[in-house]
């Protein structure tokens, strides 16, 4: 391979580094080994509010834009039920009943974290996003980052 053609695929990795950076995003190895791409920040996370725009846009866009990405999440718990530790949130004002929701599911080392959790708190959270359902966005092998 020539020098040129070398500093162009440097120039394109590089480019590619800055713009997932710049829009939040990043290499993440979830269980199985495969990298998925993360979206959200602690500073900008994923909230339900934002889901209700990809949501009207059908599950086919809900799934192309979510489904095995690392997703870092943000919502006021509306619900606890599921497995062990599993919590649903919701918009952190307003209607609390309103849609789409977020369903987290934990890693099994952080179960106990989230069972400390109680209705109405706000939380951060990552997850994979791994199912959509009707008026939800399905997370597994979650990890509590803020309370």
């Amino acid at each position: 391979m020539n020098s040129a053609r070398i500093s162009n695929y440097h120039t394109l990795a590089w480019l590619g580094l800055f713009l997932c950076l710049v829009s939040g995003c990043s290499a993440n190895d979830d269980s199985s080994g495969k990298m998925t791409e993360r979206m959200g920040t602690l500073e900008s996370p994923v909230t339900s509010e934002q889901l209700v725009d990809v949501f009207q846009q059908g599950p086919d866009a809900v799934k192309k834009l979510y489904l095995g990405r690392s997703l870092i999440v943000r919502g006021k718990i509306q619900g606890i039920d599921g497995a062990p530790g599993q919590v649903i949130l919701a918009a952190e004002a307003g209607d609390p009943n309103s849609v789409p929701w977020i369903s987290c599911k934990p890693k099994d080392e952080h179960v106990g974290k989230f069972q400390l959790l109680k209705l109405g708190d706000v939380i951060t959270a990552t997850g994979l996003a791994y199912h959509v359902g009707k008026n939800d966005l399905f997370l597994r092998e979650c990890a509590l980052v803020d309370k």
